[in-house]
C-alpha cells in the first residue's frame, strides 16, 4: 500500500477509483481495512482515500507521553486531501467520526459531504456542561484502556 510521507509523518493508505475524493476514516479498533467493501462499491464513481490513523498499520505512531488531538489526526485528512482540487466527501466511524468532524470543520467550504457512523465527540459533553456524563464516559474509558491493555 502507498505511504504518504510529509511533515516527519508517514501516513498509510489505500487508493482506489477516479472523481471527486471519498476520504474513510476508520474506528479506533480497526484500521483502513473495515472499509474495503465500501472502497469497492465507491470506486466506480469516485477517487476513494482509506488511510490509517496514527499508530495503526504503516502510519507512524504517535509519540509517546504526547497528548494527541482531534485535530493533530484531522492534519492527516488534510495532508491527503492537499492536492485535491474537487469538493471533499468524508466518512468517519466511532473516533474516526469524531476526527471527521474536526476535518470537516477545518476544511470549510471545500467538506462537501460527511457521513458520521456511530461518532463519539464526548469532549462535547464537557464543552456543554455536563461533567457528569462526562465523568461516566471517561470512567468506562479508563476502564477499557486498563483491561485492553492486558489483553482482558
Amino acid at each position: 500500500m502507498p505511504v504518504l510521507s510529509i511533515d516527519g509523518w508517514n501516513i498509510d493508505y489505500l487508493e482506489a477509483g477516479r472523481g471527486n475524493l471519498v476520504i474513510l476514516i476508520h474506528s479506533s479498533g480497526s484500521g483502513y481495512q473495515q472499509w474495503r467493501s465500501l472502497t469497492e462499491a465507491l470506486k466506480d464513481r469516485y477517487q476513494v482515500l482509506a488511510f490509517n490513523l496514527f499508530g495503526y498499520g504503516d502510519t507512524t505512531p504517535w509519540p509517546e507521553n504526547t497528548v494527541q488531538t482531534f485535530a493533530d489526526h484531522a492534519d492527516l485528512v488534510l495532508a491527503l486531501c492537499s492536492n485535491s482540487k474537487g469538493p471533499v466527501f468524508i466518512v468517519g466511524h466511532s473516533f474516526g467520526g469524531s476526527v471527521a468532524l474536526k476535518a470537516a470543520l477545518r476544511l470549510g467550504h471545500k467538506a462537501a459531504g460527511l457521513v458520521l457512523l456511530e461518532p463519539n465527540p464526548f469532549y462535547l459533553l464537557s464543552q456543554h456542561k455536563r461533567q457528569a456524563a462526562y465523568e461516566e464516559i471517561k470512567a468506562l474509558r479508563d476502564h477499557v484502556k486498563q483491561y485492553g491493555t492486558v489483553g482482558d
